[in-house]
């Protein structure tokens, strides 16, 4: 059942899972691995708002990831969190050296959460 899938995405994965994820209500989890406003086309600030209140949205990113326009991954992730519509629950986590996408996973810093535990604690809820 949809309701019962986690969509997870990477960097332009990431922008689809969202895409997909507001065309197809059924699924309640997305996870959000450096979400940008715009690769290749796909801008997630044009469907966010088709999301529905049980859906819920983790979003993880990093200060370190240096976009190809030049602006740090972590200042697009926040703001396409701070676009989410209020009624959608969401989290963000921004790590100081994380590097892009599925790295995360292998670089973050002592003091700061590990990604995989942080994940399965939000999709346990």
């Amino acid at each position: 059942m949809p309701q019962d899938i986690a969509l997870v995405g990477a960097s332009i994965g990431a922008n689809l899972a969202l895409k997909y994820a507001s065309e197809n209500k059924d699924f309640k989890n997305i996870v959000l691995l450096s979400p940008g406003l715009n690769y290749r086309g796909i801008k997630p600030l044009e469907f966010i708002n088709n999301l529905l209140p049980h859906q819920r949205i983790f979003i993880a990113t990093s200060e370190d990831d240096i976009m190809k326009n030049g602006q740090k991954n972590s200042e697009e992730a926040t703001e396409i969190f701070k676009s989410i519509p209020h009624y959608v629950e969401k989290k963000l986590i921004i790590y100081k050296s994380a590097g892009h996408g599925t790295n995360m996973f292998d670089n973050h810093l002592e003091n700061e959460p590990d990604l995989c535990s942080e994940i399965i604690n939000w999709l346990n809820f």
